[in-house]
Formats: structure tokens, sequence, C-alpha cells
């Protein structure tokens, strides 16, 4: 097991969203489902960091290979 596990925090207007993904494998491929006709969204940073900066919310934590559920 890894013993620095990898997370991905997400970030709308520079905030830390509730939403996170623990246990990241150290490559992946990044998809995106668009529920609103017009929406889109823009990767503007991409980087590894060797301390978290991120302070997400422990209810909104996600493990990875899991099957997540969300209400709309």
């Amino acid at each position: 097991m890894d013993s620095n596990p990898r997370t991905l925090a997400f970030f709308v207007d520079d905030e830390v969203q509730k939403s996170y993904i623990v246990n990241i494998p150290s490559a992946v491929r990044l998809f995106a489902f668009f529920i609103e006709k017009n929406s889109s969204f823009e990767i503007l940073k991409y980087e590894y960091l060797s301390k978290p900066s991120a302070k997400p919310q422990q209810k909104g934590k996600l493990q990875w290979g899991q099957t997540w559920e969300f209400k709309l």
C-alpha cells in the first residue's frame, strides 16, 4: 500500500468543493459529464504537491474505484 496516498480536490473560483477523491493511482484519465446544455469547464492547473494545500470536508470523501451516487 502507498504510504503517501494521492488525493484529488476540486476548486471553483479558488474555493475548495465538498467532494474530493482519495487513493488516486499514479496515472489517471479525466472525464467529464455535463447535465446542462452549453455547460463547460476548464482545467487551469494540474500539479503534484508534496504536501496538500486543500482542506476538504470529511463528509465529501469519495473512494477511488468505487461507484459514487450523486443527487441532482
